[in-house]
């Protein structure tokens, strides 16, 4: 038995999710009941279904109240629906008729399941779980599940698999895996959850959100990092001057320790930052840290490092007073652990051949369905820009979304840049006045403080005229009507957060892919790295010069570990079968 649920989304992928489905209670006998039903809830492309059912009522010569759902099953009826639309004073074009005939089948697809979902009266555990799910954000689940199974018989795969269905129908993957992650604790606290994933076991969290941080500690904070991001700070040495990003890393680690002291240390006064770097608390935080949240010892070094840094050198604390914190520092791993990193990774490995096939269903499903010159066929083309940007230049999201047209990306003559690739030498013969697509990062824009001056490279020529031409829908989207000068822009004309990035790149992933794995732009850069090693074993100094690494031995550091002593084996094979040529 099927579903009787379609996840609320949007082609978009940036913004809100659509509203819950709700009981499915009101008579289903026509199209319009059908369409009032479904209005509830819009379906990804809710404006084609609707002008569908329109060019339907006008085939049939009836409004869609008096057209009976029956109407839709009838192969002789559908039969004469193509011609119609191909007909007429205004024949549509054929991607139009194609669509509104696919949004027919699928009118009588969702016409089953809302029949089969009446027919099916809910047990009382299902009618527990389904008034629990109302208001915990998850009905929507829970109503999918209602008719196929009891609550406790449900699965991680059943929930893996309606995450897949929710996803291919337009919603964000962020979105519908918070869903079914709500779904299982809504199980769990009725008793019912025949599985307990792991995500599932409850373990103490603390921490403080900054905007509800006492004032007085708030200002201490805000003083703190505005030393540290500022372009220069009395007595601050460099070094110690930090990006945004890592300031608010600072900035989490703090709110963090915050909340651990509040409730642990109920009757110290913690009115600024400096008073949480006591021994007692931090030493009580890393045993927390470590024997009950199981964090990485080496990236929980890192963040208390970090802060302690930060704040010996703004209050000039003298280092004899902090040795304590050096000595408990020391009984933490100062390495990464290579083996978990790799599992880790391992998990969302996917070859890189097959996220290169991506863009192409990105702009088959575009030409489809997608009418030209609508903000959904804007963002589709920014979707395939950013996916063939991060294959071909796999830099820090950072520097992707905020890249600026005129600034960082220009079209002009050629600049002083260090390599020219051929195609760029035989068109500058040609016409020596030529001008091309170029990239340029300043020193300080970039993570390793090294200046970027290059020809961008051809494959993204196209895409990125194709997104140029209609990137204009996206600006008018902007209610104050400003063009930010951003490349890359999100549905109401405003820049592309890390999270929303984040997600964007993740549910075109999880959508596209064939192993459907959420992929993180940071993760496109390791998939670049082994298929670039793969092909070339020993070359990772360009492969450095790719990712923007500040030095090769970062480079060799990262990703040298995935060539163990099997491939080393492996190479030699290889090469001996040369031996005798």
């Amino acid at each position: 038995m099927k579903s009787t649920v379609t996840f609320g989304s949007q082609i978009a992928l940036e913004g809100p999710i659509s509203p819950e489905f709700g009981h499915v209670e009101q008579p289903l006998i026509t199209v319009a009941d059908l369409m009032q039903i479904l209005s509830k809830n819009p379906p990804r492309q809710w404006g084609t279904i609707q002008s569908a059912a329109n060019a339907w009522s006008r085939y049939l010569q009836k409004p869609l109240t008096e057209i009976p759902v029956t109407d839709l099953f009838d192969q002789e009826t559908r039969k004469g629906f193509r011609p119609f639309l191909a007909k007429g004073k205004s024949p549509h074009a054929e991607n139009t008729i194609r669509t509104y005939v696919d949004n027919i089948r699928f009118l009588a697809k969702r016409t089953k399941e809302i029949t089969r979902a009446q027919e099916t009266a809910p047990s009382p555990a299902w009618l527990d779980v389904l008034a629990r799910a109302k208001a915990n954000g998850c009905f929507d689940v829970a109503l999918h599940f209602q008719p196929l199974m009891e609550p406790q018989q449900v699965t991680v795969k059943d929930t893996d698999d309606l995450l897949k269905r929710f996803v291919d129908d337009g919603a964000y993957y962020r979105a519908a895996l918070d869903k079914t992650i709500r779904f299982w604790r809504v199980l769990r606290d009725a008793g019912l959850n025949g599985q307990s994933p792991s995500f599932l076991e409850e373990k103490p969290r603390y921490g403080v959100p900054f905007k509800k941080l006492p004032m007085d500690f708030k200002e201490s904070l805000i003083a703190l990092l505005a030393w540290l991001v500022a372009d220069w700070a009395m007595d601050r040495p460099d070094k110690k001057h930090l990006r945004l990003v890592t300031a608010k890393g600072i900035q989490a680690t703090v709110c963090m320790l915050f909340g651990f002291a509040l409730v642990k240390f109920p009757t110290l006064t913690i009115m600024t930052v400096p008073a949480l770097l006591v021994k007692s608390i931090i030493q009580a935080y890393v045993e927390y840290a470590r024997n009950e949240r199981h964090v990485d010892g080496f990236y929980l070094r890192k963040r208390l490092e970090a802060l302690c840094s930060a704040i010996r050198w703004h209050k000039k604390i003298p280092k004899e007073d902090l040795a304590w914190f050096k000595e408990l520092m020391e009984t933490l791993p100062s390495k990464k652990d290579d083996d978990k990193i790799k599992e880790r990774k391992r998990r969302t490995r996917v070859d890189h051949k097959d996220v290169r096939k991506i863009p192409a269903i990105i702009r088959a499903a575009r030409n489809k369905s997608i009418r030209v010159g609508t903000i959904h066929y804007a963002l589709s083309v920014r979707n395939e820009l950013i996916i063939m940007w991060l294959l071909f230049l796999p830099w820090r999201q950072r520097n992707i979304r905020e890249m600026k047209l005129g600034v960082n990306l220009f079209y002009g003559p050629l600049e002083d840049v260090y390599e020219i690739p051929a195609w760029v030498i035989a068109e500058r013969k040609r016409n020596p006045e030529a001008e091309f697509w170029q990239i340029r990062f300043g020193k300080k824009e970039t993570k390793m403080k090294h200046g970027v001056v290059a020809v961008l490279p051809r494959p993204l020529l196209g895409i990125l005229e194709d997104y140029l031409s209609v990137r204009h829908l996206l600006v008018e989207a902007n209610k104050n009507g400003i063009d930010l000068g951003i490349l890359l822009l999100n549905e109401k004309g405003r820049a592309i957060t890390s999270n929303g990035m984040t997600d964007l790149v993740q549910t075109l992933t999880f959508r596209h892919l064939v192993a459907a794995k959420a992929i993180n732009p940071h993760r496109f850069r390791d998939l670049f790295a082994y298929a670039w090693l793969k092909d070339n074993p020993k070359d990772f100094l360009t492969l450095s010069k790719i990712l923007w690494h500040k030095s090769v031995q970062v480079t060799i550091d990262i990703y040298g570990a995935e060539f163990d002593v099997a491939s080393g084996v492996f190479a030699t094979e290889v090469w001996s079968e040369t031996w005798d040529k």
